[in-house]
């Protein structure tokens, strides 16, 4: 088993899980449980199909989001995993929240944000393959990217930013 994200949300532990067969789940149990380490202590929670890769968790709006290669899913709170409508199908390569919207990048070099309400914006197409995202407390989102150094968003269009660093610019992370 491989462990793609987890987070810490209301007292529950949540962690993105993958087997070597290919099965992808959610693990969740809480931290009130004194003893994590038998099995009836998690519940497993299918997301989408159970086949599409978990790659990214978060919190927005007090609830649990789930970033896959099939699309955007929010927890409801008891026991399913809804799709966000506005990016079904999307291969969600990262994620990032921030108090009014997510932020979310695809495969496709796609980058949209999303408010509560589940409407989403567009914001381009990427120059670069994105490896993570990021959003500040005003609001302002950075990409690190694939070959683009690290992306930012101004006047309707993507930036390339080249830090006095790695010579590849590849970002593998952005915090």
């Amino acid at each position: 088993v491989s462990v793609a994200d987890a987070l810490v949300f209301n007292n529950v532990i949540w962690v993105a899980l993958a087997t070597t067969s290919g099965v992808y789940r959610i693990a969740a149990a809480s931290l009130d449980n004194p003893n994590l380490l038998p099995p009836e202590s998690w519940t497993l929670h299918v997301v989408g199909s159970g086949l599409a890769p978990i790659r990214s968790l978060g919190v927005f709006a007090g609830s649990v989001y789930a970033g896959t290669s099939d699309g955007l899913y929010k927890y409801d709170g008891v026991s399913s995993w809804n799709p966000v409508s506005s990016v079904i199908g999307k291969n969600i390569t990262a994620l990032a929240f921030s108090s009014s919207f997510i932020v979310v990048t695809t495969g496709g070099r796609e980058v949209f944000t999303i408010d509560a309400g589940g409407t989403a914006t567009a914001m381009g197409i990427l120059p670069f393959d994105a490896s993570s995202v990021t959003v500040d407390s005003t609001g302002a989102i950075a990409v690190g990217s694939l070959g683009g150094g690290i992306l930012t968003f101004s006047n309707q269009q993507w930036v390339e930013n080249h830090p006095n660093g790695p010579a590849a610019n590849q970002f593998p992370n952005v915090a």
